[in-house]
């Protein structure tokens, strides 16, 4: 394989900062724009002038600030076992520039540390397609889709920013790709085995890489035993060198508790557990993203504890029940709904003016029971709308999406004519990134293991978002487009050749004579 001339990285690196500096900068004027008192509001508002507020900011920001006062690495000191609430790759990033800048000058700080880093993973990006398709274009069109896609850049302008966990997996993949044409340099395992592990620590979804990475053991090693093994374990050991520690420190403050990655006891939220019942009710015939009971538990929320108006009872409760799809009343009545939703408005009444710790687990109770009932009816009346029905809209939600929601400058779209074809432009993008995964199955025997690499990630991730969170958001995936953009290079060249021999079979070239 011919090495990869030096003028194409100075190229990607020029491009990646560039693009990156000019996006985050619209985005940000237009954040100023529509917002110049700067009101508080996620993504639409600026942290300190510098970097775009993320209700998320909490759950990062505070971990090393309270460990250099408290001595403890946790989101809040007074709330038990957070200290295991997040994995520690976030709020250590952020941490690093708190401690070095101090608290204003972080938030300055980052945006130039995360383009950089963004510039990085689309060069690692490069060089990994290359080294497993051995072709430029693919590689360079892999590279391009991802640096030039807006969400990425974008985020980079955040304080903690999404895209980080999307280039620790462009790492990954350059870094499996080592081990791929460097058959014979064990020490590649070593060090892919902490890059593994720096991946997953970063965002828990990640782990799911396990997949690809016994994958790439077995297939690398051409299923030799002897080989399977030694460097199996290199990569083991790599992954424990990072693993290990944090499960350590997690069972000593927990005072027992086989930790891993990171735990929540209860709701994840602090909206309460009929909360999360209620939300895994909704789960059963829709996305609950898309009909958010985090929204019906704020409304609730802000009318008892700012308003103090609980005349907004009934208004609230209706409201919700009577916006429902008619699926949502698979196997219950809409009075058995309306009950179960009125009972998180009184569980949410109790907790927020009456300092009864027995009543208010009496209520809990209830609105628990309630919300399971619900559930339990639904799947009873309908097993295949549960496993089968609402799985699909899942993927529906997944993939037919633009991904711009962080997006201010394409607010308002329908007032907007550029605004409209840029987002049907990033929806075409998605929705062929995913396309592209079927694309390459008639190719996969010339792309793999690649290709295998990417998909054992893809479905794993599908799986434990629509069986067992059974919640979607778009940031969720967004680890996964590394590796889908790099099906999708593949797809558009290979197509772009298929096109290239039909015009030449029609229109062959002529030779003067």
């Amino acid at each position: 394989m011919n090495p990869i001339p030096k003028k194409y990285f100075l190229l990607l690196f020029f491009v990646s900062i560039s693009y990156t500096v000019l996006v985050t900068q619209v985005n940000i004027h237009f954040i100023k724009k529509t917002n110049p008192a700067n009101k508080e509001s996620n993504a639409r508002s600026l942290v300190h002038n510098s970097t775009v507020y993320s209700i998320d900011n909490y759950w990062y920001v505070n971990h090393v600030k309270n460990y250099l006062q408290y001595h403890k690495f946790t989101v809040d000191v007074k709330m038990p076992l957070y200290e295991v609430r997040r994995t520690p790759i976030y709020p250590l990033f952020y941490g690093l520039h708190y401690w070095l800048f101090g608290d204003e000058n972080s938030f300055f700080f980052i945006r130039f540390s995360q383009t950089i880093l963004l510039a990085l993973a689309v060069l690692a990006l490069f060089s990994g397609i290359y080294n497993f398709t051995g072709n430029k274009t693919i590689a360079l069109l892999s590279a391009l889709f991802y640096g030039l896609f807006p969400v990425f850049a974008m985020a980079t302008s955040f304080t903690n920013a999404e895209s980080i966990s999307t280039e620790l997996v462009c790492i990954f993949i350059f870094m499996l790709s080592l081990c791929y044409i460097h058959p014979g340099k064990k020490w590649i395992w070593f060090l892919t085995g902490i890059s593994f592990a720096i991946t997953a620590l970063c965002r828990p979804s990640n782990v799911f890489l396990v997949f690809t990475c016994f994958f790439a053991i077995l297939h690398f090693n051409l299923y030799n035993i002897k080989n399977i093994l030694a460097k199996g374990s290199l990569f083991a050991l790599g992954a424990l060198v990072l693993f290990a520690p944090w499960t350590i420190r997690n069972y000593k403050v927990t005072n027992g508790d086989f930790v891993f990655l990171e735990k929540y006891y209860g709701d994840p939220m602090d909206y309460g557990m009929p909360h999360i019942q209620l939300r895994s009710w909704v789960a059963c015939w829709i996305n609950p993203c898309n009909y958010s009971v985090e929204d019906l538990s704020n409304k609730m929320l802000v009318s008892l504890t700012i308003e103090r108006d609980t005349t907004k009872r009934e208004e609230i409760i209706d409201s919700y029940v009577g916006n429902m799809p008619h699926r949502a009343f698979i196997g219950n009545s809409e009075e058995e709904v309306r009950e179960a939703v009125a009972a998180l408005y009184d569980y949410y009444k109790i907790k927020t003016s009456v300092p009864d710790k027995k009543l208010l687990a009496e209520y809990e109770k209830r609105a628990v029971e309630k919300s399971d009932r619900l559930k339990s009816n639904f799947i009873h009346k309908s097993v295949i709308d549960y496993y089968l029905i609402t799985p699909l809209s899942f993927v529906q939600s997944i993939v037919f999406q633009s991904n711009s929601n962080s997006m201010a400058f394409l607010d308002n779209p329908d007032s907007n004519f550029i605004k409209v074809i840029f987002k049907a432009i990033l929806y075409l993008i998605t929705v062929a990134a995913y396309l592209s995964i079927l694309a390459v199955l008639i190719l996969q025997k010339k792309y793999s293991p690649f290709y295998w690499l990417a998909v054992l990630f893809i479905v794993a991730n599908f799986t434990a978002i629509i069986y067992v969170l059974r919640y979607f958001e778009a940031r969720y995936n967004l680890p996964l487009f590394p590796f889908l953009f790099g099906l999708l290079g593949i797809t558009v060249f290979e197509i772009s050749n298929i096109l290239k021999r039909i015009f030449n079979h029609y229109y062959p070239a002529t030779s003067d004579k």
